[in-house]
């Protein structure tokens, strides 16, 4: 019977799968997190506009991601706007600085749960201004307007802080796009790089 023996040599392979995985796998990563942290803004916005009336753009636009990158591979996703904190956590809303209490409209004011955007509605303008018949004045922690021959109108109401529920669910929102689409997303990017390997 004749001898056969069969030598394989795996030390290029194994360069090969070191190169690949030190340099492209790294890669697919970053991609893969950054893809997937855009799908999760897109969500969280899209959450913001079924739970928030969005007046302006500027509030979504508000909402970023922090990209990945081969050498940190973290993306982070969230709002740069101060006041998006409380809704994301619930607690309590005070006052900013320089301000003795928060203005609350009330629904002789808002229609549809809408705040008063033009600015003459706002609390400053109403009390400087007296029109022929009506009366703006605070009493007992609230704005009333008087019109002739009727009783008075709460406005706006004054308090020291606020009780804010959370309404924004982050953590959540980013989790269940990261559930849905992570291993697609990830195994994706890894066949795009070991294709582009050199």
């Amino acid at each position: 019977m004749p001898d056969i023996s069969v030598r394989l040599d795996t030390v290029p392979f194994q360069k090969s799968m070191k190169a690949a995985y030190s340099n492209q796998f790294p890669y697919a990563v970053s991609q893969a997190l950054n893809e997937v942290a855009f799908a999760a803004r897109n969500d969280l916005q899209a959450h913001q506009r079924r739970e928030f009336i969005i007046r302006r753009p500027w509030v979504l636009k508000g909402t970023v991601v922090e990209k990945a990158s081969k050498q940190n591979l973290r993306a982070e996703v969230g709002s740069i706007r101060p006041f998006m904190a409380l809704q994301a956590t619930g607690g309590i809303k005070r006052p900013g600085s320089g301000r003795s209490s928060l203005s609350i409209p009330t629904s002789n004011l808002v229609s549809k749960n809408r705040v008063p955007s033009r600015r003459t509605q706002w609390p400053k303008p109403l009390l400087g201004r007296s029109t022929r018949g009506t009366r703006h004045f605070i009493k007992g922690g609230a704005l009333l307007q008087v019109r002739r021959g009727g009783p008075p109108r709460r406005l706006w109401i004054f308090r020291k802080s606020v009780r804010v529920e959370k309404r924004l669910n982050v953590g959540e929102t980013v989790e269940a796009t990261m559930f849905v689409g992570w291993d697609s997303t990830l195994l994706k990017w890894i066949d795009k790089a070991l294709a582009s390997r050199k």
